[in-house]
Protein backbone atom coordinates (compact mmCIF):
# COMPACT_ATOMS: atom_id res chain seq x y z
CA UNK A 1 0.00 0.00 0.00
CA UNK A 2 1.46 3.86 -0.58
CA UNK A 3 2.05 6.32 1.97
CA UNK A 4 -0.91 8.64 2.82
CA UNK A 5 0.56 11.51 1.08
CA UNK A 6 1.38 9.29 -1.99
CA UNK A 7 -0.65 10.05 -5.04
CA UNK A 8 0.27 7.57 -8.31
CA UNK A 9 -0.54 7.45 -11.48
CA UNK A 10 -1.65 4.16 -13.22
CA UNK A 11 -1.45 3.95 -16.91
CA UNK A 12 -2.95 0.68 -18.81
CA UNK A 13 -4.23 -0.17 -22.10
CA UNK A 14 -6.80 -2.54 -21.09
CA UNK A 15 -8.54 -2.11 -17.74
CA UNK A 16 -9.62 -5.56 -17.74
CA UNK A 17 -5.99 -6.74 -17.66
CA UNK A 18 -5.51 -5.62 -14.24
CA UNK A 19 -6.10 -7.00 -10.84
CA UNK A 20 -9.42 -6.65 -9.54
CA UNK A 21 -7.86 -5.37 -6.35
CA UNK A 22 -5.48 -2.67 -7.92
CA UNK A 23 -9.17 -1.26 -9.97
CA UNK A 24 -10.91 -1.16 -6.67
CA UNK A 25 -8.20 0.90 -5.24
CA UNK A 26 -8.22 3.22 -8.47
CA UNK A 27 -9.86 6.42 -9.06
CA UNK A 28 -10.66 5.75 -13.23
CA UNK A 29 -9.97 8.35 -15.78
CA UNK A 30 -10.68 7.20 -19.75
CA UNK A 31 -8.29 9.15 -21.91
CA UNK A 32 -9.45 7.01 -25.00
CA UNK A 33 -11.70 8.83 -27.35
CA UNK A 34 -15.38 6.96 -27.12
CA UNK A 35 -18.01 6.18 -30.17
CA UNK A 36 -20.18 9.45 -28.34
CA UNK A 37 -17.31 11.70 -29.59
CA UNK A 38 -17.10 10.06 -32.96
CA UNK A 39 -18.35 7.90 -35.73
CA UNK A 40 -16.75 4.63 -36.07
CA UNK A 41 -15.14 5.44 -39.12
CA UNK A 42 -13.22 8.03 -37.95
CA UNK A 43 -12.83 6.20 -34.68
CA UNK A 44 -10.85 3.93 -36.53
CA UNK A 45 -9.12 6.03 -39.02
CA UNK A 46 -10.91 4.60 -42.30
CA UNK A 47 -12.26 5.98 -44.88
CA UNK A 48 -16.57 5.93 -44.99
CA UNK A 49 -16.81 3.80 -48.07
CA UNK A 50 -13.96 1.03 -46.44
CA UNK A 51 -15.97 0.66 -43.08
CA UNK A 52 -18.99 -1.62 -43.42
CA UNK A 53 -16.58 -4.40 -45.63
CA UNK A 54 -13.57 -4.00 -42.91
CA UNK A 55 -16.55 -4.24 -40.34
CA UNK A 56 -18.28 -7.05 -42.15
CA UNK A 57 -15.30 -9.23 -42.67
CA UNK A 58 -13.56 -8.63 -39.42
CA UNK A 59 -17.36 -9.64 -37.34
CA UNK A 60 -18.14 -12.72 -40.23
CA UNK A 61 -13.90 -13.84 -39.39
CA UNK A 62 -15.38 -14.42 -35.54
CA UNK A 63 -18.41 -15.86 -36.34
CA UNK A 64 -16.71 -18.64 -38.59
CA UNK A 65 -14.15 -19.01 -36.06
CA UNK A 66 -17.08 -20.09 -33.28
CA UNK A 67 -18.22 -23.22 -35.47
CA UNK A 68 -14.77 -23.47 -37.86
CA UNK A 69 -12.65 -23.03 -34.98
CA UNK A 70 -8.32 -24.29 -35.98
CA UNK A 71 -10.04 -25.40 -39.07
CA UNK A 72 -10.75 -21.67 -40.37
CA UNK A 73 -7.36 -21.48 -41.60
CA UNK A 74 -7.79 -22.78 -44.77
CA UNK A 75 -10.71 -20.65 -45.58
CA UNK A 76 -8.30 -17.69 -44.33
CA UNK A 77 -8.03 -16.22 -47.62
CA UNK A 78 -11.60 -16.37 -48.67
CA UNK A 79 -12.81 -14.86 -45.47
CA UNK A 80 -9.86 -12.30 -44.62
CA UNK A 81 -7.38 -11.81 -46.83
CA UNK A 82 -9.27 -10.69 -50.06
CA UNK A 83 -10.89 -7.76 -48.07
CA UNK A 84 -8.35 -6.63 -45.44
CA UNK A 85 -5.43 -5.31 -48.07
CA UNK A 86 -3.36 -2.51 -46.09
CA UNK A 87 -2.14 -2.03 -42.90
CA UNK A 88 -4.47 0.51 -41.50
CA UNK A 89 -7.27 -1.76 -42.38
CA UNK A 90 -5.82 -4.95 -40.54
CA UNK A 91 -5.27 -2.50 -37.68
CA UNK A 92 -9.32 -1.45 -38.21
CA UNK A 93 -10.28 -4.95 -38.02
CA UNK A 94 -8.93 -6.19 -35.39
CA UNK A 95 -9.78 -3.15 -33.07
CA UNK A 96 -13.51 -3.94 -34.58
CA UNK A 97 -12.87 -7.71 -33.30
CA UNK A 98 -11.80 -6.59 -30.27
CA UNK A 99 -14.95 -4.35 -29.57
CA UNK A 100 -17.07 -6.93 -30.74
CA UNK A 101 -15.86 -9.42 -27.89
CA UNK A 102 -16.16 -6.14 -25.74
CA UNK A 103 -20.06 -5.81 -26.72
CA UNK A 104 -20.67 -9.64 -25.77
CA UNK A 105 -18.72 -9.09 -22.35
CA UNK A 106 -20.82 -5.93 -22.07
CA UNK A 107 -23.98 -8.05 -22.61
CA UNK A 108 -23.05 -10.80 -20.22
CA UNK A 109 -21.97 -8.15 -17.53
CA UNK A 110 -24.41 -5.36 -18.12
CA UNK A 111 -27.05 -6.99 -20.71
CA UNK A 112 -26.46 -4.53 -22.80
CA UNK A 113 -23.94 -4.28 -25.95
CA UNK A 114 -22.50 -0.67 -26.48
CA UNK A 115 -21.70 -0.66 -30.43
CA UNK A 116 -22.70 -3.40 -32.24
CA UNK A 117 -26.76 -3.73 -32.73
CA UNK A 118 -26.49 -8.11 -32.02
CA UNK A 119 -23.90 -10.15 -31.23
CA UNK A 120 -23.97 -13.67 -32.19
CA UNK A 121 -25.10 -16.54 -29.73
CA UNK A 122 -21.86 -18.60 -30.38
CA UNK A 123 -19.89 -15.69 -29.48
CA UNK A 124 -22.25 -14.92 -26.14
CA UNK A 125 -21.77 -18.55 -24.93
CA UNK A 126 -17.94 -17.74 -23.83
CA UNK A 127 -17.37 -17.11 -20.48
CA UNK A 128 -16.63 -13.55 -19.06
CA UNK A 129 -13.28 -15.26 -18.85
CA UNK A 130 -12.69 -16.46 -22.48
CA UNK A 131 -14.02 -13.58 -23.56
CA UNK A 132 -11.40 -11.46 -21.88
CA UNK A 133 -8.66 -14.00 -23.11
CA UNK A 134 -9.61 -13.09 -26.51
CA UNK A 135 -9.56 -9.60 -26.30
CA UNK A 136 -6.09 -10.06 -24.47
CA UNK A 137 -5.07 -11.85 -27.45
CA UNK A 138 -5.98 -9.73 -30.46
CA UNK A 139 -4.32 -6.35 -27.85
CA UNK A 140 -1.03 -8.61 -28.56
CA UNK A 141 -1.27 -9.33 -31.98
CA UNK A 142 -2.34 -6.32 -33.01
CA UNK A 143 0.81 -4.71 -31.57
CA UNK A 144 2.92 -6.98 -34.13
CA UNK A 145 1.11 -5.19 -36.79
CA UNK A 146 2.74 -1.84 -35.94
CA UNK A 147 6.18 -3.92 -36.51
CA UNK A 148 5.17 -5.39 -40.08
CA UNK A 149 4.72 -8.69 -38.95
CA UNK A 150 3.31 -10.97 -41.74
CA UNK A 151 -0.13 -10.66 -42.47
CA UNK A 152 -1.14 -14.41 -43.08
CA UNK A 153 1.12 -15.67 -40.39
CA UNK A 154 -0.54 -13.41 -38.02
CA UNK A 155 -4.12 -14.43 -38.65
CA UNK A 156 -3.02 -18.31 -38.16
CA UNK A 157 -1.45 -17.55 -34.84
CA UNK A 158 -4.79 -15.75 -34.13
CA UNK A 159 -7.26 -18.59 -34.90
CA UNK A 160 -4.57 -20.99 -33.43
CA UNK A 161 -4.42 -18.45 -29.84
CA UNK A 162 -8.32 -17.90 -29.85
CA UNK A 163 -8.49 -21.61 -29.87
CA UNK A 164 -6.30 -21.96 -27.33
CA UNK A 165 -4.19 -24.39 -28.56
CA UNK A 166 -0.83 -22.61 -27.13
CA UNK A 167 -0.46 -19.93 -24.65
CA UNK A 168 1.58 -16.99 -25.71
CA UNK A 169 4.57 -16.09 -23.37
Amino acid sequence: EPSPNIIAILLADNIHQLLDTIVSRCQIISLNPTFKDKKLEEYLSVSVEDIELIKNTAINFLKQFETKHENLIIYTKKLFHNNITDKNDLIAAFELMMLYYKDALSIKLNGQALIFDEIDNNILNNSVKELNRRIKILLNLKKKIYVNANTNLLIDKLIIELGGMYEDS
